[in-house]
């Protein structure tokens, strides 16, 4: 059985205060960066527990669903903005394995102090090295920009999205448009994967337009 009282107070030490259940933030996000832990119990009678981490800037997050309701049109009636913890661009945590190796833990076959030790392992082992040093406003425009190992393009979950924050992000750094469409450009197959335009050039003309106009925060309605 879970013992998610434990597994909370575990976390704690590693500084990842809960927020919601299963979900925790690091006390170490800063205004620009924010990040998340997610445990995911499924399987019948949550017989078993993954997990997945993310990270975000709150402006560049909520402006990319925005964009989801704007220019992808089955996404509209679906998504819905949690601006406590919505956080996109999340990958699991077996991603961080080298090798590559799942990580699921067997709750039924494991006692709650093995779980509580197994989560915290993977955490302060692999985890945190590789994403505690990303904490300004450019080391994430340069994680989401590149197909950095930490976020893999080709593992994000909607890469329409992600590249409305790398918009987004440029734009704030100043960094010349010409500069963020080349680094887009490699992407576009799976921007219109999400998108299913046949047009991802226009879609990355209309966020730029949006972000520029100031049109980036979703009506209250549609949070």
């Amino acid at each position: 059985m879970l013992d998610e009282a434990l597994i909370n107070t575990s976390l704690e030490t590693l500084e990842y205060g809960r927020v919601q259940s299963w979900t925790y933030k690091a006390r170490w996000s800063t205004a620009a960066v924010e990040h998340f832990l997610f445990l995911e119990p499924f399987g019948k009678n949550s017989e078993f527990l993954g997990g997945s981490y993310g990270l975000r800037n709150p402006a560049a997050e909520e402006f990319s669903y925005l964009c989801m309701k704007r220019y992808a049109g089955r996404w509209a009636d679906v998504l819905r903005y949690d601006a406590i913890s919505d956080c996109s661009t999340r990958l699991d945590l077996s991603a961080i394995n080298d090798p590559w190796k799942l990580w699921e833990i067997s709750v039924r076959k494991t006692s709650p102090e093995k779980c509580a030790e197994l989560i915290v392992e993977q955490v302060r082992d692999k985890l945190i090295p590789l994403i505690h040093g990303i904490t300004t406003l450019r080391l994430l425009y340069d994680t989401l920009a590149s197909d950095d190992e930490r976020i893999k393009w080709s593992l994000t979950p909607n890469g329409a999205m992600r590249a409305a924050q790398v918009v987004a992000l440029g734009h704030e750094l100043g960094i010349e448009r010409a500069s963020i469409l080349a680094t887009l450009e490699p992407r576009l197959k799976l921007i219109d994967v999400v998108i299913r335009s046949g047009r991802p050039q226009s879609y990355l003309k209309a966020i730029f337009a949006d972000w520029q106009d100031g049109r980036r925060q979703l009506p209250p309605n549609q949070c």
